[in-house]
């Protein structure tokens, strides 16, 4: 499975971009950046918002299977 680290580093190499180049135009701190890029976890906006200031979208569609947490419950 991708990780947003992984999304988000990818993007940011794509265009050629530093971290502080995607991080000024994400609005977003660098070392916030940097933390995410190694694995932080982060909320669904900010990951949206690196990929958006990359020139990226990020998708979600509906699958039919179930996540770990119904399974786990059942």
């Amino acid at each position: 499975m991708t990780t947003a680290a992984t999304l988000v580093r990818a993007a940011r190499k794509s265009r050629g971009l530093t971290q502080q180049e995607l991080a000024e135009r994400a609005r977003v701190d660098q070392g916030g950046l940097s933390r995410l890029e190694r694995g932080r976890e982060a909320e669904f906006s900010t990951v949206s918002r690196l990929l958006t200031a990359a020139n990226h979208r990020l998708y979600a569609a509906p699958t039919r299977r179930d996540d770990a947490a119904t399974i786990a419950a059942e």
